[in-house]
């Protein structure tokens, strides 16, 4: 069944040409989208540049001087990007992004070491990079100590891996209570524990 268009309806037939009247309309429409669009963009650029000039999408940092201490862990092998987000989780620092930038600019092509470091809570970033980097100068030894070895080859490894005198750990040893071994100790034997040492 046909619908029929009544006389004031404004059906448009497939392939009829708009009239002028709908093509002004069809214009005015789309020139007040793009002006909308393009005030919106505007608006959206202003509020970056106002947040950057307020310095309000810079990363955050604690103020400091920091407040419980805290005892924090670098592992064997971690990174800078590993321990700035574990110092980050543990809220010793604010942003992991600015705690690297700090280290970079003090490291000075020094590495954060393995070990224990007491830290604060929400310290200052540059604060935590400057206690991390306060060993780094120093030099780091490394010895490896097989199961089999005897005191006189313990003392050799050592001397290797430090380069010290071996005559300086005998000078050690001379006294093993001193270390605090038994009265019943002669000497280090079986008290030289395998292991790698730093």
């Amino acid at each position: 069944m046909r619908r029929q268009a009544t006389p004031g309806s404004r059906t448009r037939r497939p392939g009829k040409a708009l009239t002028p009247r709908q093509r002004r309309r069809r214009r005015a429409n789309i020139i007040l989208l793009s002006v909308a669009a393009v005030f919106a963009a505007g608006l959206v650029g202003l509020v970056l540049i106002l947040q950057n000039l307020l310095g309000m999408n810079e990363p955050k940092d604690f103020a400091g001087p920091g407040g419980e201490e805290v005892v924090f862990t670098v592992e064997q092998g971690a990174g800078p990007i590993a321990i700035a987000a574990a110092l980050t989780e543990r809220e010793i620092v604010a942003s992991d992004e600015v705690f690297l930038e700090e280290l970079a600019s003090l490291s000075e092509g020094r590495e954060i070491q393995p070990g224990n470091y007491t830290l604060k809570q929400e310290m200052p970033a540059r604060d935590a990079a400057e206690v991390l980097l306060a060993d780094a100068g120093a030099k780091v030894a490394y010895a490896a100590i097989n199961r089999t070895l005897r005191q006189n080859e313990v003392f050799q490894a050592l001397s290797e891996g430090t380069g010290l005198p071996v005559s300086d750990f005998e000078a050690l040893a001379a006294d093993p209570q001193a270390l605090g071994l038994p009265e019943q100790a002669r000497n280090l034997e079986g008290y030289l524990f395998p292991g790698e040492y730093r």
